[in-house]
């Protein structure tokens, strides 16, 4: 495909896309799918060019806004515009692209060519602001500054790179991973993460059907490690979604008994799936709400609960979630991360403990909950987590910490993309005190 048919279909894949609808990455694979001519190369080149253009929306938008005065006849969500503000912020000559050759986009209209000429004075004039660096809609980029600096903000508008989490020895997987020409490199926390050095799928590698890695970021597996699960400990995955966190625990510690639920058996079900491919057998499944048996009642050693959040930490992976979030789902959200929590109190044994966790650099997802908590079951409390850091991680995470905090650092953990080249994590772990 000619550079020209690529941009037209990137265009038309934007305006098919419905961040209500789903994820981005699935929406791209569904257009791009039945085009028996596009070669692995177009397709990478378009689904970069979605992506770049997803993630610079917010300012794009902002840029269209300034712009339009509702003076061009637009939605100004759709994919051409978004398009042309975004090479014209890149300073691409556009009436090479733009055409109207066979599979290119259509030859720009007059409309448009004035467009382009006053988005170039609208770009200079918010170049120098935080949205135009962090690509962030403003109310969003208020809220991260209370938890993150700008640096950590810029880098969550970049592309994430690509973690395994390997089940044997790293440094043999590296080395056939390289035998192959698949460079990797240590990472800097998790001993048992090899991060590549380009962003390719390995889902079909031989290496991943024989079971060698999963596909999983350092930050999740930082939280799993956190966890340290120990022969014959008993532990409750809460939210455990489609796995990862169970399988990560499971090959930590072959030898604990592991009990995972979701309230979205879909999900649920996919991990079923993960168990058995991988064959381990130290993990079993419950449906969430046989957890209200008596049984379950204060029988388990360690409780995680990933709880489910706005996903904000992870706009390296889906920058369309800056298409969809607002202030409210983000308080709906604080809603149902406090009852799960809540709920999660009473699973956890005497002298056990309770790991709360989000993919969010939200306060209000995080430590917001943590004075409330203690309060309402004050026979918890929070435990240190930088000497658990110090024991089995390759170095400290709260050595990188220079943001903003309203509490003792080593009361609660935050990963930061910009500090930690992760993806945005929290972590807060309490402890239940003994009969």
């Amino acid at each position: 495909m000619h550079y020209n048919a690529q941009v037209q279909k990137s265009i038309e894949i934007l305006d098919s896309f419905d961040p209500t609808k789903g994820p981005l990455s699935p929406h791209i694979k569904g257009v791009l799918k039945p085009m028996e001519f596009a070669g692995s190369k177009d397709r990478r080149a378009i689904t970069d060019l979605v992506y770049a253009v997803i993630r610079h929306t917010p300012f794009l938008l902002n840029v269209l806004n300034n712009s339009n005065e509702n003076k061009y006849p637009w939605e100004r969500n759709k994919g051409r515009q978004l398009m042309l503000a975004y090479f014209s912020l890149n300073h691409i000559n556009l009436e090479t692209i733009f055409n109207g050759d066979l599979h290119a986009p259509t030859r720009l209209s007059e409309l448009e060519k004035k467009f382009l000429l006053e988005s170039h004075k609208v770009f200079k004039e918010l170049a120098h602001t935080e949205v135009a660096k962090t690509c962030l809609p403003q109310w969003l980029l208020d809220i991260l500054k209370k938890s993150s600096e700008l640096p950590d903000l810029i880098a969550l508008n970049k592309g994430a790179p690509v973690d395994i989490r390997c089940t044997f020895d790293p440094k043999k997987l590296r080395k056939k991973l390289r035998d192959e020409g698949i460079e990797s490199m240590t990472t800097s926390y998790a001993k048992k993460c090899l991060r590549l050095s380009t962003n390719q799928s390995l889902q079909n590698h031989p290496l991943f059907k024989m079971r060698h890695f999963d596909i999983q970021d350092e930050s999740s597996q930082i939280l799993a490690t956190l966890c340290d699960p120990k022969p014959g400990m008993r532990i409750l995955d809460l939210c455990s979604g489609a796995g990862g966190k169970s399988l990560a625990l499971a090959n930590i510690c072959p030898t604990s008994y592991i009990t995972a639920t979701d309230i979205n058996e879909k999900r649920l079900e996919i991990a079923r799936k993960r168990v058995k491919d991988q064959q381990v057998t130290n993990i079993d499944f419950i449906s969430y709400g046989r957890l209200h048996d008596q049984q379950h009642q204060e029988s388990y050693d360690l409780v995680l609960v990933d709880a489910p959040c706005s996903g904000s930490g992870t706009l390296r992976r889906h920058p369309e979630l800056k298409c969809l979030l607002t202030p409210k789902i983000i308080t709906d959200y604080h809603h149902i991360q406090k009852s799960i929590l809540y709920k999660a109190a009473a699973y956890v044994k005497p002298s056990g403990f309770l790991m709360y966790a989000t993919c969010s650099l939200i306060p209000e997802e995080n430590e917001a909950h943590i004075v409330p908590f203690i309060a309402k079951y004050p026979n918890f409390s929070l435990v240190n987590l930088s000497p658990i850091c110090d024991k089995l991680l390759n170095k400290n995470p709260f050595d990188a910490f220079h943001g903003n905090d309203a509490s003792p650092k080593e009361s609660f953990l935050y990963l930061r993309p910009g500090q930690h080249e992760t993806d945005g994590f929290f972590t807060a772990l309490f402890q239940k005190k003994p009969l």
